[in-house]
This record gives C-alpha cells, structure tokens and sequence, in this order.
C-alpha cells in the first residue's frame, strides 16, 4: 500500500507545476525544486508561453498505483482556464526516510489510464528506424487525439484511450528500450493549445509481426 502522503505530494506537485504567472522571476522554479530529483530540468519539462498566467482551477489525484522499488504513479487530473482539463500521470519515489521526489517527467495521459513500470534510467536507445518512425507516428497522433490515424499502428484488439487535452508534437528528444523488444520510452516535446511546451515522458508497448504495431500507451501495471 502507497503511503498516505503519496496522492497529496503528487497532486501538489501538479498544482505548482501548472501555475505561473507574467511576472514570475524565478519563484516558480524555486516552488519545482522541492519535489523534483536532481537530474531534471527546474522547470520539469515545461515552458509556459511568455507573457501569460495560469492557475488550476482544481485538481484531483486518483490512487497511487505501484512501479516497483519504492516508486509509485498518480494520475492527476487538472481542470484549467477556459474549460480546459490536462491528465497528467506523476512518477513519484519514496526514499528510505520516506521522503518523496519526482523522478522523471510527467507522461500526458488519457484519464482512464494507469501508472507503468518505471526504470531508473533509459539508456538502451532504440536504432530499429522502422520502430522509431512507427512509435514517432503514435506519439504524434496519440498526443494530438488522432484515433483514427493512431489505429493504424495499433495491433489488431488493441485499443488505447487518447489523453483529454489535444497537442502537438514539437520533437522527440530519446526514444529507448525500457523492457527490450517489448516497451519504449519516449521523452517527447509537445505545444499545448495555449502555446505551453511540455516535456512528456510515454511508455508504449510493441510488437512485431509483420511490421512493429503499438498495443498499448502508457499501459497499468508491470509489463
């Protein structure tokens, strides 16, 4: 079972993570560093557009599930300005004194979807170029909430939800083996509607057959 502060911290995190303003000079950041691991960026990925503002209207956590070695994913759901809600699925680590970080960069998810399993690190990169430019493809259309497209690289039965808001993707930054053969990680940089860059950390599920297809994104449980 998830200690209790898990949810909380992971639904505090999303509060500052998505809130800035015109005038912010450096405050936001400094807010960023108190939940996240040294080797990410103080801004945790993401950009806002120069010369706005945001705050969460509200956000609500759904139940920390387990990625194995302390570390646990939470799905936070954010209702934003203008009728708009992000899903945001939030890597979290419990230290042995029971402090908490987050680890990598929030993955851009559909509200049904649940953690996966987290590695410390991604460092088999992928050079199959024909399953770089299928999971590039996926990311592009999953990110924008192009199901028909996306179907096209999936398996046959699979089915994947995409995520709530629509955006569009910018680059993607490492493509690498997370379980070899069977599950990437994909850190891509994605635009919100409103200008905002997102670094995004997705985890997609392949196989081949007659060519790589995608089965599931960012999939409960441990591959």
């Amino acid at each position: 079972m998830a200690p209790a502060s898990v949810g909380p911290f992971a639904e505090a995190f999303v509060r500052d993570y998505l809130t800035w303003t015109t005038t912010d000079s450096g405050q936001r950041q400094q807010r960023l560093g108190a939940y996240i691991a040294g080797d990410l960026d103080d801004t945790a990925g993401l950009s806002p557009t120069a010369g706005t503002q945001q705050q969460p209207l509200w956000t609500i956590a759904a139940a920390p599930t387990p990625a194995g070695r302390g570390r646990w994913h939470v799905t936070v759901l954010a209702a934003l300005p203008g009728s708009r809600r992000l899903t945001l699925t939030i890597p979290v680590a419990v230290g042995r004194t029971g402090g908490l970080t987050v680890t990598d960069y929030p993955a851009i998810t559909a509200l049904t979807a649940r953690g996966h399993q987290d590695a410390d690190r991604y460092t088999t990169a992928v050079d199959d170029t024909e399953l770089q430019h299928v999971a590039e493809r996926a990311t592009r259309n999953y990110l924008a909430g192009n199901g028909p497209d996306l179907q096209a690289d999936l398996a046959p039965g699979a089915h994947i939800t995409t995520p709530d808001t629509r955006s569009r993707l910018l680059s993607i930054d490492e493509t690498a083996w997370q379980t070899p053969d069977r599950q990437l990680a994909v850190l891509a940089t994605t635009q919100l509607p409103d200008g905002t860059r997102i670094q995004t950390r997705l985890h997609l599920t392949v196989t081949r057959q007659t060519r790589w297809f995608i089965t599931a994104i960012n999939p409960q449980g441990t591959p």
